[in-house]
């Protein structure tokens, strides 16, 4: 064979697979644009994923047809071959997740965590009166939201004011400690006052309760200084309380790196279609309704732990077999109590037809 023909045939089998290469990329990206559109009207993951998995049939359906009646699809010319070898990879993407995801990662192994502190409405969030409660469930972690003060003091306050707690809208970083503490806050017919993140520390230290810290962020925050704060004030006690700690800001992570900060630091992804391995962080955190709608891509790219927030569905099976390792949740003990319930043969029967619906979809 003459190089000229080699060149030929390998020049034509490269814009073959290209072609089977980019159909199934577009067909996978329509699947995650439908189930894009679906997370504004669905509620729920367990539905979102289910009517994902409906677009995907509906998608195969289109490529067999073409296989059988050698049609172009989106106006592009394909023979049946093309639409086969594109159908191939199309599945080799989607059960890929299933094949690399370990035992380990089931339901029984998971870490139970305690969102902003609270299970259920036993008490106001991130109030030490929630602290007590909650860790009387025995939850691997309790997180907890921190903020800095206009006397650089940091306090336990999810949002960046106190509106929907007080009713008043009193900015934390225009405000001082000693100012906050005054103010009642009021949740599930519950009252408390703002924590210093010192005496919440403390009392969890005593309770011996883990910690999973975010620190929050608003723009225009120097980060490098919070870090240098945060690091010097409190890594040597948040290492006694084998504390990880998060935060959506990757400015801030990088910057705890740079100080030397020795504990777990994770990256909380706010909408997760896809996830990357890199970054300067040791673990990641994916809204539940974004990271179940990303199933076909996600679960295999990143090597690092994996936390899901904030997931108070008790029915939603397809947790199972996305192989997270926590579950950061308002409904500590509704979800715990739940699965308990379900962790039978039925539930074994169902979480295995899920398998297999997500396997030949």
């Amino acid at each position: 064979m003459s190089a000229w023909v080699f060149k030929h045939y390998a020049r034509l089998a490269y814009h073959y697979l290209i072609k089977c290469v980019l159909q199934a990329l577009v067909s996978q990206l329509l699947l995650l644009l439908f189930s894009a559109i679906l997370l504004i009207f669905i509620p729920t993951p367990t539905w979102s994923y289910i009517f994902m998995r409906i677009g995907q049939i509906a998608v195969g359906v289109i490529l067999i047809q073409q296989l059988r009646q050698n049609q172009p699809i989106w106006s592009l010319k394909v023979r049946s071959g093309i639409v086969s070898i594109s159908a191939l990879i199309l599945l080799f993407i989607n059960v890929l997740p299933i094949l690399t995801i370990p035992q380990a990662h089931m339901v029984s192994q998971w870490q139970w965590i305690a969102h902003r502190g609270v299970n259920g409405n036993d008490g106001v969030q991130n109030s030490i009166g929630a602290l007590r409660q909650t860790h009387l469930k025995y939850p691997s972690y309790i997180e907890l939201d921190l903020r800095l003060t206009k006397d650089q003091k940091f306090v336990v306050m999810h949002d960046p004011n106190t509106y929907h707690l007080t009713g008043k809208r009193e900015d934390i970083a225009q405000h001082t400690q000693e100012q906050l503490r005054r103010l009642v806050l009021t949740e599930y017919q519950k009252h408390a006052h703002i924590a210093s993140f010192d005496t919440y520390l403390s009392v969890a230290n005593r309770l011996h309760q883990p910690l999973m810290v975010e620190l929050k962020t608003v723009p225009g925050d120097p980060a490098a200084h919070i870090a240098q704060l945060f690091t010097s004030r409190y890594q040597r006690r948040l290492a006694q309380n084998h504390a990880i700690v998060h935060a959506s800001n990757l400015r801030l992570l990088q910057a705890l790196k740079h100080q030397h900060f020795k504990l777990p630091v994770g990256y909380i992804v706010p909408f997760s279609f896809w996830q990357t391995s890199g970054g300067q962080y040791d673990y990641e955190s994916s809204n539940g309704r974004s990271y179940c709608a990303a199933l076909p891509l996600v679960g295999t790219i990143s090597k690092k732990q994996h936390y899901l927030w904030t997931e108070n569905d008790p029915h939603s099976f397809i947790l199972y077999d996305i192989g997270i390792q926590g579950l950061i949740t308002d409904q500590l003990s509704l979800i715990q109590s739940e699965f308990k319930k379900q962790n039978n043969i039925f539930s074994k029967i169902t979480v295995n037809m899920f398998l297999l619906f997500r396997l030949f979809c």
